[in-house]
């Protein structure tokens, strides 16, 4: 992990634990951090928060703008996808997934059970649903699996 990584995480452990008592104090000390945290790449912010408790994880998981909450999302672990997405409301579940390609809807959607995936499926429109649905009938390790099914023909 880089020195500018964990003087975020340090950072953040200072700031979390007033994070409901002092929040106009704190945002304004976070707007420096966060453009910081903002100019990361998607895995480096996935283990910043994988190093602050899961009650301040939320509050800073839900800061981030919409696409780059769906790549640092893909970053986490297939349990820490699973909490995540089950403690979003749906807007924010739809949002998600809007920002998802189709092979990490496939990702999601094939680390959970059928009736979460026949719960979370409808966020879709559908043809990403359809689509998701036609690979999920495929092993994760074959071919049909594997390959990406949006492809450009000239």
């Amino acid at each position: 992990m880089s020195k500018n990584i964990e003087k975020i995480i340090e950072k953040l452990k200072i700031i979390s634990p007033n994070l409901n008592k002092q929040e106009k104090l704190i945002n304004k000390d976070l707007s420096n951090l966060w453009d910081e945290i903002n100019s990361l790449y998607p895995a480096d912010i996935a283990d910043i928060f994988e190093n602050i408790n899961d009650e301040n994880f939320y509050y800073f998981f839900k800061k981030l703008n919409s696409e780059l909450k769906a790549d640092v999302f893909m970053e986490f672990s297939n349990e820490r996808r699973k909490k995540i997405f089950i403690n979003c409301k749906s807007e924010e579940r739809e949002n998600l997934l809007d920002f998802l390609e189709i092979g990490e809807l496939v990702d999601f959607f094939d680390d959970l059970n059928d009736q979460e995936v026949s719960k979370y499926i409808k966020f879709l429109n559908k043809k990403e649903r359809e689509k998701v649905l036609s690979l999920l009938e495929f092993p994760e390790t074959s071919a049909a699996g594997i390959m990406d099914s949006n492809v450009l023909v000239l």
